[in-house]
């Protein structure tokens, strides 16, 4: 679950794609993958590193155009938060982008 920036960051992304009719989609012979590690803990905070490869498509819903199907491996740092019961992602930091799928280092 998320929370704070990062809540708010991926509700407007999900509101742009709506605005602009376009969807995103996996493609048949996904690649997709996310590999999470825990860098730190802290009582109440803790500290992902995130290794995601990413072939999600960009479509036009309309007129179902692909606008993106470039593949990237991106390696992500995420801020955690314990709230209440449960773990919510408060921060989302891109560290690096490779093209294609590769292995994080």
């Amino acid at each position: 679950m998320m929370a704070g920036p990062a809540f708010t960051t991926t509700v407007n992304r999900i509101e742009e794609r709506q605005r602009l009719q376009q969807v995103v989609r996996l493609p048949s012979a996904s690649q997709f993958l996310s590999t999470p590690q825990l860098e730190s803990v802290d009582h109440g905070a803790a500290t992902v590193l995130d290794c995601l490869v990413d072939d999600t498509m960009v479509i036009d819903q309309p007129s179902g155009l692909v606008l993106n199907s470039k593949v990237s491996t991106f390696l992500f740092r995420l801020k955690m938060a314990r709230l209440g019961e449960g773990w919510f992602v408060t921060d989302v930091e891109q560290i690096t982008r490779w093209d294609g799928v590769t292995q994080c280092e």
